[in-house]
């Protein structure tokens, strides 16, 4: 089992607020997040407390996911991860998808960086 804390912001994400996607069979995307209706509505949060033992000391981390009404705003009713889910560029190839948009961030940065300070 891996803790909550041990995932990056996005997976936490998807795996609380986002709804089964059709066609997926495995993964936190092949059933429904515990916060997308009303199963959990009156948790209201879930709190998550890791230790871990390290060779430099412990290490104690917390983190609250917000639920029920809490739950992060959506945009029409869905959550604002489901147009990266719904989109087939990142359903058929999620590597490729990933690493053309870190391309396009890349060539962006590289673009201000070149251009001469603002006074």
């Amino acid at each position: 089992m891996v803790s909550l804390l041990d995932w990056s912001e996005l997976a936490t994400d998807i795996a609380l607020y986002t709804p089964k996607h059709p066609g997926v069979a495995s993964g936190y995307s092949a059933e429904d997040g515990p916060f997308v209706d009303g199963r959990c509505e009156r948790l209201g949060a879930v709190g998550v407390f890791n230790v871990r033992f390290l060779s430099t000391g412990i290490e104690y981390r917390f983190a609250v996911f917000n639920g029920g009404a809490t739950a992060p705003a959506t945009v029409g009713g869905k959550p604002w991860i489901a147009d990266i889910l719904n989109d087939p560029e990142w359903i058929r190839d999620p590597t490729k998808k990933a690493r053309d948009e870190a391309m396009k961030v890349i060539a962006e940065l590289e673009a201000r960086r070149a251009q001469p300070p603002s006074e």
